[in-house]
């Protein structure tokens, strides 16, 4: 009779302590949005956080990506794409690691529509 009480906490807990075993409850994927990337609302921010402390005027790169005219020069050549997915031939940017799929995601949508300066 002094094992009952334990034994039933022990059964309630057991039960209880795990409401679902489906992965996707536990991991919800959150979707990447590329509806609406714009360069100066989105692009210019990813850049300045994860580009342009190195890639500034006359920082001896010779890769500048201040302006969107800068920008847009290495677009256009394909150097800032293939840098940001690590593609071979390319210098893989940036530096410690590569930028996450929805970033790279929203990269390609905006250079898709044209990489427009907008």
């Amino acid at each position: 009779m002094k094992y009952t009480a334990p034994f039933i906490f022990a059964i309630t807990i057991a039960l209880t302590s795990c409401v679902s075993d489906n992965q996707e409850d536990f991991y919800k994927s959150v979707e990447c949005d590329t509806s609406d990337v714009t360069f100066n609302g989105t692009i210019d921010a990813i850049l300045d956080r994860n580009c342009k402390s190195c890639h500034f005027t006359g920082n001896g790169t010779g890769v500048t990506l201040v302006s969107y005219s800068d920008i847009k020069t290495h677009v256009d050549n394909g150097r800032l794409m293939g840098a940001i997915k690590h593609q071979p031939g390319y210098s893989p940017m940036p530096q410690g690691g590569k930028l996450d799929d929805c970033t790279i995601a929203k990269l390609d949508a905006w250079i898709s529509d044209g990489a427009p300066n907008n």
